[in-house]
């Protein structure tokens, strides 16, 4: 939690940035935000592989995500499987240390199999 804010305003930061992350698949932001935000991201991307009904998985995402990223997460809920985290420079004017935290598609996965397959000898 950041120091001297209300809870309703760090859940709606946390909100928005999940919101911004399932958009653009990257978002850059400080350590200490990035890590929530990929915890956070971490545990939606759990919840939503064990919703079996489309409606709940409607309803959680609700309180979760805003507009697009909501529209995006139930045309596909399968679309993302991981998050990572990487490490940048520090910020030039208050020397914040700064972090990249990107999604993962599951498509990326799949072509690489898909290539490692047609890699292989065929044995006669």
């Amino acid at each position: 939690m950041m120091v001297g804010s209300k809870p309703q305003a760090e859940n709606r930061l946390v909100r928005n940035q999940l919101s911004a992350l399932i958009l653009f698949e990257q978002i850059s932001t400080t350590l200490k935000r990035a890590k929530q935000l990929k915890s956070e991201m971490e545990i939606l991307l759990s919840k939503i592989s064990a919703c079996k009904d489309r409606m709940s998985l409607a309803r959680f995402l609700k309180g979760r995500l805003y507009g697009g990223a909501r529209v995006k997460m139930l045309d596909d809920p399968q679309r993302f499987k991981s998050v990572s985290l990487y490490h940048l420079k520090a910020r030039m004017g208050d020397g914040a240390l700064m972090a990249k935290v990107v999604v993962r598609p599951t498509e990326a996965k799949e072509k690489t199999a898909a290539k490692e397959t047609k890699a292989k000898p065929k044995k006669k």
